[in-house]
């Protein structure tokens, strides 16, 4: 998980971080510890990474997939993201 470039999260039913990879860690500047327990997309100037996880955990299907434009610092940055229901 940590050797992949793409950022990967896991968190609970209540849209916390469990766990984080270190590419994520790469990309936020952040430390591990800064995000155990937090609620998901906490680093960011808006609510669209927390809105996925609501949306995938009330959904019945067990995959979501969607774009998202998320402002992380000062920049306005793209991501594709995907989350699975385990």
């Amino acid at each position: 998980v940590d050797n992949t470039p793409c950022t990967i999260s896991w968190i609970n039913d209540r849209l916390e971080y469990e766990g984080i990879n270190e590419t994520l860690l790469r990309l936020t500047g952040q430390k591990r510890e800064e995000y155990l327990g937090k609620p998901i997309g906490f680093q960011t100037k808006d609510d669209y990474f927390y809105r996925f996880a609501k949306e995938l955990f009330s959904s019945n299907e067990n995959t979501l997939q969607k774009e998202l434009a998320s402002s992380l610092g000062s920049e306005t940055r793209y991501f594709w993201v995907v989350g699975s229901k385990y």
